[in-house]
């Protein structure tokens, strides 16, 4: 045993095994702890802020079954999407079956192909035809919510169209709020005397006209009985809703909002397209940071001296090179004595407690058919309606932040997050010069330059 060839061997051996139990228990580790790192641009691959909310409040188990054949590629995407979320919930069981060997799985769902994802909540379920984020978050929204919620858009005074795909339109609005468990339904309250108790949350969305006095009516006591109301205006000549506003804190400035930082520029618009660059804080804009724009917009004020219990705020501003334009009209377009200097606010919000003298079925959420308690009204103004209309819907956070709005206006607040994100394309966009310089420098320039380098290092030698 003292020969150096056996002494030699025997700490050979000795090193292997001790490198063998640390790869052993590196790889345990590794096993029970899940660790990546997302070097994404916009942290595409990680999960969203919305997700991370609605799995950490899972108040039931809910199974998630993804059907797809062995050996699909598609299926193998499925399961790292399925770790991420197992990591975040331990109600959430997620598994990947193949129909042809496991048939009775199958049966338990009519009408099954292969790529069908399905998510068991026991008493409700949800069919998706295509896993990512987005729809499987979704998914979760609608079998976890024990009700569905509606959402009345006010019509008949040139209001936009819930409904209408053009850029005009809400429809990219509506579709994500059904997606999230919501039911959308035109109101035309000229011919009615009450907004409709099984409405949740009611949105007034760029009326060119002023509301008929019986209809001013009919909302200010829908609110006061603990309702929620969306309201989205455009600068003159379009409706200010002044005598809806004042008496919950809020008013509506006679201006228009200018930007001369040439952000405007960037979109191919001129110095009446602000951007939303600053977040007070609330619970409408909690965690909320991305850019918003704001396309012809009026200014949003909280009134000094708010009725007693009232709690109105100011939430978006716009950049310091930006004022309150009290004569749109004028040329050249400067700042003057009159106009309200930047940042200027965009959005406010009010709350107030429902008056303790409102009768129980006053107060009572009848979309549940029973009396839980609507505690207070609540109501949101933004002085433009086009920031969440389809054609500036996908600019920046507009999306995201309408539908942080409605959500906190219908007492959803674990909805308020940041909501899955699209991928980003990030393909170069070249003018034709732009094109030809770079044609240029890779077809000739680099390809000469190598010769001349040959060329001189041949020389040399010779």
């Amino acid at each position: 045993m003292r020969r150096r060839t056996v002494a030699g061997g025997v700490n050979a051996a000795l090193s292997l095994l001790a490198l063998l139990g640390l790869l052993v228990a590196l790889n345990y580790l590794a096993n029970r702890h899940h660790l990546r790192r997302d070097l994404t641009a916009n942290r595409f691959y990680s999960l969203s802020d919305q997700t991370r909310r609605v799995l950490s409040q899972l108040d039931r188990e809910v199974e998630v079954i993804a059907f797809y054949r062995s050996g699909d590629p598609d299926a193998e995407a499925v399961r790292d999407l399925a770790k991420e979320y197992d990591d975040l919930s331990p109600r959430l069981r997620f598994e990947v079956v193949d129909p042809d060997r496991q048939p009775a799985r199958a049966r338990r769902y009519p009408d099954l192909e292969y790529g069908i994802t399905m998510v068991d909540a026991g008493d409700r379920t949800e069919r998706v035809s295509h896993v990512d984020e987005q729809t499987l978050t979704q998914a979760l929204i609608k079998v976890t919510r024990s009700e569905t919620k509606r959402i009345g858009f006010v019509t008949g005074h040139g209001e936009r169209d819930p409904l209408a795909d053009d850029e005009r339109g809400y429809s990219a609005l509506s579709g994500r709020l059904k997606s999230e468990g919501f039911e959308i339904e035109p109101i035309q309250l000229a011919a009615r005397t009450d907004v409709p108790e099984e409405i949740r949350t009611l949105v007034i969305a760029g009326a060119a006209k002023e509301l008929l006095p019986h209809e001013r009516q009919a909302i200010a006591a829908y609110l006061d009985r603990g309702g929620s109301v969306l309201v989205l205006a455009d600068p003159a000549p379009s409706a200010a809703h002044a005598d809806l506003l004042r008496p919950y804190g809020l008013e509506l400035g006679d201006d228009i909002i200018v930007d001369v930082s040439g952000v405007g520029r960037l979109f191919g618009a001129d110095e009446f397209l602000p951007m939303g660059l600053e977040y007070r804080s609330h619970p409408l804009t909690a965690r909320f940071d991305l850019t918003t724009v704001y396309p012809h917009a009026r200014s949003v004020r909280a009134l000094p001296g708010s009725p007693a219990g009232t709690e109105a705020s100011e939430l978006v501003f716009t950049a310091q090179a930006s004022w309150a334009e009290s004569t749109p009209d004028r040329r050249p377009i400067e700042l003057g004595k009159e106009d309200r200097p930047g940042p200027v606010c965009v959005l406010g919000a009010a709350s107030r407690p429902v008056a303790s003298g409102a009768s129980a079925a006053d107060r009572a959420d009848t979309t549940t058919g029973g009396s839980s308690p609507r505690p207070e009204l609540r109501l949101v103004v933004a002085g433009d309606s086009d920031f969440c209309a389809n054609g500036y819907s996908s600019f920046g956070g507009n999306l995201d932040l309408a539908l942080n709005a409605i959500e906190w206006l219908a007492e959803e607040e674990d909805l308020i997050a940041i909501r899955p994100r699209d991928q980003e394309d990030r393909r170069a966009q070249l003018t034709q010069s732009q094109a030809t310089i770079v044609g240029s420098v890779l077809l000739l320039a680099m390809p000469l330059l190598v010769v001349v380098a040959g060329v001189a290092v041949w020389w040399r030698r010779r």
